[in-house]
């Protein structure tokens, strides 16, 4: 997934209540992941196609 989507999160701790905007920091290895998926199915002359998300 090329756009990586934010989320607001509220964290408690001694200081009080706080938001902070955050990422899903597994959305960041999906590229990668394709990446060596499609070089090992390249490297065996295997026809592949991705499919990019609707959401």
């Amino acid at each position: 997934m090329r756009n990586v989507v934010t989320f607001k999160k509220k964290r408690q701790d001694v200081g009080g209540e706080g938001k902070e905007q955050t990422i899903n920091p597994n959305a960041l290895q999906l590229s990668s992941l394709a990446g060596a998926a499609v070089a090992i199915i390249a490297a065996y002359r295997i026809p592949w196609e991705t499919v990019s998300s609707a959401t």
